[in-house]
């Protein structure tokens, strides 16, 4: 029996079992992961600076150089940093190399803003390429 109960203050008592902890393995296995983009959403809008869309064009321009895309990181351009953070991220995920291009925003953002305290949070980011 796992517990057990008196009726007149009604108060249960449970004891663990090897079982349990397998319950509480599964739950932890179940719980949802966070989400890696957000990870880089969030470091990229760390940088000081990042709710400028010049600096922000001026960051694409540099990911499309070291890309070889022969143009700006191809990405569709919204007013809000946040929204246009997250379609950055959102297209180096999509992009045919994915290490690369999650490596281009991180070597830009610190080529540009060095001593910006972000530098060591994006630089600190998996790659999670293939």
């Amino acid at each position: 029996m796992n517990g057990a109960h008196n009726s007149t203050n009604r108060v249960f008592l449970c004891y663990a079992t090897e079982d349990s902890a397998r319950i509480d393995d599964l739950d932890a296995a179940a719980a949802p992961q966070p989400n890696p983009r957000d990870a880089w959403v969030d470091a990229v809008l760390a940088f000081t600076d990042i709710g400028d869309p010049q600096f922000r064009f001026a960051v694409l321009r540099r990911m499309g150089e070291q890309l070889g895309i022969g143009g700006p990181f191809p990405v569709a351009y919204h007013a809000m940093a946040r929204d246009h953070a997250i379609e950055i991220v959102r297209t180096c995920w999509s992009f045919s190399d994915r290490r690369a291009a999650l490596a281009a925003p991180a070597e830009s953002l610190a080529y540009f803003r060095p001593r910006d305290q972000a530098v060591a949070k994006v630089k600190l980011l998996p790659d999670q390429g293939p």
